[in-house]
């Protein structure tokens, strides 16, 4: 039995160490060839917004019912799609005209807050974040209801309604 856990821990350290998430990205000229290349990736999800943020860049995205989060991110003066965190989707319960949720992504050593939604009420065009660094207007994607910011802060004081 020992001969097969040498061996085995040997094999699994080349691939954790060849899998680094460096090596999987498709690295491009260019910011906007770097999301095209991304969408394309994921399977030709919808672009639904990109924010910079601390001098970091950020993809929304739709895919297959759910929004993905991306970060656009810079190696050697070329930049790749990089997905850490899993697809978001929303359940209507109820007579809800919206709903909300938020997680955090880890950047070069930074935590950034990203706040994703969906309007179920196609009368919503945009939503109003506030309680954060600053009060923002959001523009509802009008074929998905999906809307998307990244901000800081945490997302107690965090409060997001319709724009009437």
């Amino acid at each position: 039995m020992k001969r097969i856990i040498g061996p085995a821990s040997v094999v699994l350290a080349i691939l954790l160490t060849a899998c680094t998430p460096e090596s999987a990205i498709d690295w491009q000229s260019t910011k906007e060839e770097a999301i095209k290349a991304g969408l394309t990736h994921e399977g030709e999800g919808k672009l639904l917004a990109v924010e910079e943020f601390k001098g970091e860049t950020f993809a929304f995205y739709e895919h297959m019912g759910g929004v993905g989060t991306a970060r656009i991110v810079e190696h050697n003066e070329r930049y790749g799609w990089y997905r850490s965190h899993p697809y978001s989707d929303f359940q209507k319960e109820g007579d809800l005209s919206y709903t909300a949720s938020g997680f955090n992504i880890e950047t070069d050593g930074e935590e950034v807050a990203v706040l994703i939604g969906q309007a179920f009420d196609s009368s919503i065009e945009e939503m109003r974040m506030t309680g954060t660094d600053r009060e923002r207007t959001l523009k509802v994607d009008e074929e998905t209801g999906y809307f998307a910011a990244v901000y800081e802060g945490d997302g107690n004081s965090l409060e997001v309604v319709p724009v009437e």
